[in-house]
């Protein structure tokens, strides 16, 4: 990644969000981080390194409610505002160019703030949790597993489930954005991932939704170091990859039709 593209995104993102929101939201993020931190390492089972993740991301209140929506959040600045009317048209043209350089951008702001938050976690479990490269008894516990069942160890593992949370967030990312076309309401659009996230845990509690339950993206995050390979891990790549093409396709698809009246005058 060159050093130019690096400053045209950090111009971007400044142009776009003012900074007094995102120091808000790195402080209650750290603060988030911190309250997890402290049940971790207060934890009657000895926690290691990667445990961090184990916490965090298996868990439904802090992906959903937490980081995901905190991401939504910061989305909102990338719509259009009144204000932002003559940028559309000067710098993009059509609306289906805006479309698809803001899917670029939501790509891109997806992975850098993933990997900000994984980075203070990995940051604060590095100074704190014992430095190990293997699963540790937490983690075993969580899992249910023991030490020979494990078929995977820690570093791949968690390279794959971020790769996995990178594409569900951009999932996400894509049906609140395809949310806000339809509604063009910024509230309205947090709508949308919420029915995905109801459905997909739905699918796991009701047995009338069991055989759906592998179908859905939310539950293609849930890998097992006990019995992950290859094939299992394709399948949810390719299940989270149908839905970004699906989204991208609709959005595309639904943008050209869609008069949107930001401001005072319509953009065709």
């Amino acid at each position: 990644m060159s050093k130019t593209f690096i400053k045209q995104m950090y111009n971007f993102l400044s142009l776009h969000i003012p900074p007094i929101f995102a120091y808000s939201l790195f402080i209650v993020m750290v603060s988030i981080l911190l309250f997890y931190f402290a049940g971790l390492s207060h934890a009657p089972i000895q926690a290691e390194l990667f445990d961090f993740y184990v916490i965090t991301f298996r868990d439904h209140f802090f992906l959903t409610a937490i980081f995901h929506n905190s991401l939504l959040a910061l989305f909102i600045f990338f719509l259009p505002r009144q204000s932002f009317q003559k940028y559309v048209f000067v710098r993009f043209g059509s609306k289906l160019k805006w479309f698809k350089q803001t899917c670029i951008m939501l790509f891109f702001v997806s992975f850098f703030y993933l990997f900000g938050i994984i980075f203070l976690m990995l940051l604060m479990s590095g100074l704190y949790l014992t430095p190990a490269a293997d699963w540790g008894d937490y983690a075993l516990n969580y899992f249910q597993i023991t030490k020979e069942q494990i078929v995977v160890s820690p570093i791949p593992f968690f390279m794959v489930q971020f790769i996995l949370i990178l594409l569900f967030t951009y999932i996400v990312a894509l049906l609140f954005l395809i949310g806000w076309i339809i509604t063009q309401n910024s509230i309205a659009a947090f709508a949308f991932p919420v029915v995905l996230y109801l459905l997909s845990i739905s699918s796991i509690q009701l047995p009338s939704m069991i055989l759906l339950s592998s179908y859905f993206p939310l539950n293609q995050l849930y890998q097992n170091p006990a019995n992950m390979n290859i094939e299992q891990v394709f399948t949810s790549f390719i299940i989270l990859l149908f839905y970004i093409i699906a989204l991208l396709a609709i959005g595309a698809w639904y943008i050209q039709r869609r008069d949107l009246a930001w401001g005072k005058h319509e953009i065709n």
